[in-house]
């Protein structure tokens, strides 16, 4: 097989098509949201005992979670690369009251620094997310900035630094 920097465009087109086919029939991709899947898989690797609970892909229908523990906690897993998060959808809007049974239990946030080199992997409590998230009017959902504040208080799962 030739090197990558060998390769012309069409070549290395046929390349990336066969590695996602490859990515979906190991169902590390299941979704059209390719980098929100990779990391979801990311998460997965990382949190592995006896240092973290073990996480499994959440089969449900909620858009919410992504992954669960063995102690049945939920996991909103974000992949970003741009120090936010992307939205989180089917939530209280502003003055509304904190839903009484949490949608999830914990965020893990899988930072790239450009889509190749992992940053951090980052996680905070329901509590937390509702003490660090920010509204956007325009899509009507919250998300997280990943700043002094949100490393001030997160557990760090991974860090390049």
């Amino acid at each position: 097989m030739k090197e990558l920097n060998e390769m012309n465009g069409e070549e290395l087109m046929r390349l990336y098509f066969d590695i996602i086919k490859e990515l979906k029939q190991k169902n590390i991709i299941h979704s059209k949201n390719i980098i929100g899947d990779l990391g979801e898989f990311v998460a997965r690797v990382f949190y592995v005992p006896p240092k973290y609970k073990e996480l499994s892909p959440q089969k449900n229908n909620n858009k919410d979670t992504d992954a669960i523990d063995t102690d049945n906690k939920t996991y909103s897993i974000k992949t970003t690369s741009i120090k936010q998060t992307s939205m989180f959808h089917n939530l209280p809007s502003p003055g509304e009251p904190i839903p009484q049974t949490p949608n999830f239990d914990y965020v893990i946030i899988v930072d790239y620094s450009d889509f190749t080199n992992l940053r951090g992997i980052y996680e905070i409590t329901w509590a937390q997310f509702w003490d660090l998230k920010k509204w956007n009017s325009t899509n009507k959902a919250w998300y997280l900035r990943i700043n002094k504040e949100l490393l001030g208080v997160c557990k760090t799962i991974y860090t390049s630094q």
